[in-house]
């Protein structure tokens, strides 16, 4: 009985010991560490039928290639897109598609440092 148990107790510290080296890859944020949201312009152009959503960089700021901007107007409003060049300050993205969204919409467009 001492034996199995021993057994056991071994297969697990094995296991264990051979998971810790994947477990340190991961790394997680300190506290006062999380991403924080840089917010951008936003606007929404077009009709009714065709609105599109409009996002500026209105910082004094450029948003470095490869950056994924978000925007949101509502639950079901909402998208990505990353971008393929720098977005320097004062220039727009071209306009992004939204069918459905309301013209009166307030959407926010933003992006992680």
């Amino acid at each position: 009985m001492k034996t199995k148990f021993f057994v056991a107790i071994s297969a697990i510290l094995v296991a264990g010991a051979l998971l810790l080296p994947a477990t340190a890859q991961i790394t997680l944020p300190g506290p006062g560490k999380l991403p924080v949201a840089t917010y951008l312009q936003a606007s929404v152009w077009g009709t009714d039928e065709f609105p599109r959503v409009i996002v500026t960089n209105n910082t004094n700021l450029t948003v470095a290639a490869g950056k994924t901007v978000f925007w949101v107007a509502d639950a079901t409003h909402r998208g990505s897109i990353v971008l393929s060049k720098p977005l320097t300050p004062g220039q727009s993205l071209d306009p992004i598609g939204a069918p459905g969204m309301s013209m009166g919409a307030k959407p926010k467009a933003y992006y992680f440092k």
